[in-house]
C-alpha cells in the first residue's frame, strides 16, 4: 500500500450529551453500591465504630474545601488547585487500600473509616457528582 491510497482513521469524537448519558446510566449501579458498605456498617453484624462511618462521611470533602478557601471560582466550578485534591479523595482507590490495611491489621477503625469513605464515594457517584477535569468542570 503506498502513501497515496491509504488512509488514516480519526477517531470519532464524543459528544458531550452522549458522556452525561453514560454518566446518568451508570447511577443505579452507584446506588446499589453505596446500599453495600452502608448497610455492613450500620447493620451491627460488625465490630465497627458506626459514628466513625457517619463521621467519615462528609469528612472526605474536607481537603478539597480547605484547598479552596479565598480562590475565586465561577459557579458550577471548582478553584484550580481543590481539583487535584478533590479527584485524589474521590477515586476508588482510597478506601479501598485502607479497607485492605484496615483488614490486615484488624483494625476496626481503619475499617469503618474506610466504608464510610467508600460510601461517601459512591454516594456522590450515584447522585451525579463525578471527578473534575482539569478545566474545573465535571467530567
Amino acid at each position: 500500500m503506498n502513501a497515496a491510497t491509504s488512509t488514516t482513521r480519526v477517531p470519532p469524537t464524543v459528544d458531550a450529551s452522549q458522556t452525561r448519558r453514560s454518566q446518568r446510566q451508570g447511577r443505579p449501579a452507584y446506588a446499589v453500591l453505596t446500599l453495600g458498605p452502608l448497610g455492613v456498617a450500620l447493620s451491627g453484624i460488625t465490630s465497627l465504630p458506626r459514628s466513625l462511618v457517619i463521621t467519615t462521611l462528609p469528612l472526605v470533602d474536607m481537603p478539597a474545601l480547605l484547598a479552596s478557601l479565598g480562590q475565586p471560582h465561577l459557579p458550577q466550578q471548582m478553584p484550580r488547585r481543590a481539583v487535584p485534591v478533590y479527584n485524589a479523595t474521590h477515586r476508588l482507590a482510597g478506601p479501598l487500600a485502607l479497607g485492605a490495611a484496615a483488614a490486615a491489621l484488624t483494625n476496626a477503625a481503619l475499617g469503618a473509616a474506610a466504608l464510610g469513605w467508600l460510601t461517601h464515594i459512591t454516594l456522590d457517584r450515584a447522585v451525579g457528582y463525578t471527578l473534575r477535569n482539569p478545566d474545573r468542570t465535571t467530567r
